[in-house]
């Protein structure tokens, strides 16, 4: 596969060559649906795994959740009002398909659906590593964030993709899956959308590195994009990408700015109370209402 920093000339706008004005047939919604073929079961299994593995976590993995939540960075990122990427590295956990970061991540995505504002766009890389896996890799990130926004824009056209471009999402080229993602979310003016993407470290193989290192690069320039068009006036878009690691090497660590992770350190803890479900709705209720008191504050 191509890498796409080997074509970034075609990321700052939508993919130009794919993306044509001219007579053709109009593509609908269900032919992109079935080209992006995510079958949402997956993902509510995926979520729901991440969640119960909370049950076994230990102690200490609780106590290390317990500290993400309370942390202020973190909690500044929940409730800007600014596109920000945040990375959640946490080296010293234990490694595992699902580890204490994926019920974290779940934790997070439960809590901006008891909001009812944001509909979070997940992805569990842990449960898509297998070779046979149509899910796994950049490729399986991209294809899953756009079916998932697709469910989450009321309006959107369609008249910028020709079948050329239709194929290309079948054949799950990565270059139409980002240009697509792109597409639909230059046409939103004010809405928040939030990506989670459970151990991305998961990916740090030699056969995946490169795509998964681009893919970032991709969200990270899109982010970017976002807040300078919001200093303009142009729209209040705002896009939240959380990322979460529990293992990181030299070569994934590179993946991201020094300003996007957030290590938690060795000997973090919460309160020394674990991480049960009394105290996760403790900090979720504590997320929510500061979330609110914001919104409020705002007019949003």
């Amino acid at each position: 596969m191509q890498r796409l920093e080997q074509n970034q000339h075609l990321l700052p706008g939508v993919v130009q060559q794919q993306l044509i004005q001219n007579n053709r047939p109009q593509i609908n919604l269900q032919e992109i649906l079935d080209a992006l073929n995510v079958d949402p079961a997956i993902l509510v299994n995926n979520e729901h795994l991440a969640k119960i593995s909370g049950a076994s976590l230990g102690m200490r993995s609780q106590d290390r959740i317990a500290w993400v939540f309370q942390e202020p960075w973190f909690q500044s990122w929940f409730r800007s009002q600014q596109s920000a990427m945040l990375v959640v590295d946490d080296s010293a956990t234990e490694h595992d398909v699902t580890s204490g970061l994926s019920f974290f991540a779940a934790s997070v995505a439960q809590v901006l659906r008891e909001m009812m504002v944001a509909m979070p766009m997940t992805f569990f890389c842990g449960q898509h590593t297998a070779s046979e896996d149509s899910l796994q890799g950049a490729v399986g990130i991209l294809r899953t964030l756009n079916w998932e926004l697709i469910q989450q824009l009321e309006n959107f056209s369609l008249e910028r993709i020709d079948l050329d471009f239709l194929e290309d999402l079948r054949k799950a080229d990565i270059f139409a899956l980002s240009g697509l993602f792109q597409e639909l979310v230059s046409q939103d003016k004010s809405s928040v959308f939030f990506i989670i993407l459970d151990e991305l470290s998961m990916y740090d193989t030699p056969d995946r590195s490169d795509d998964i290192r681009d893919v970032v690069k991709f969200l990270r320039d899109l982010v970017e994009r976002l807040n300078e068009e919001s200093l303009q006036n142009q729209r209040q878009t705002v896009l939240k990408i959380l990322i979460t690691c529990s293992s990181v090497s030299y070569y994934s660590r590179a993946w991201f700015l020094d300003d996007e992770v957030l290590t938690v350190p060795l000997d973090a803890h919460g309160q020394s109370q674990g991480f049960n479900e009394l105290q996760m709705s403790f900090h979720t209720q504590q997320l929510l209402d500061a979330a609110n008191s914001d919104m409020e504050h705002n007019g949003t």
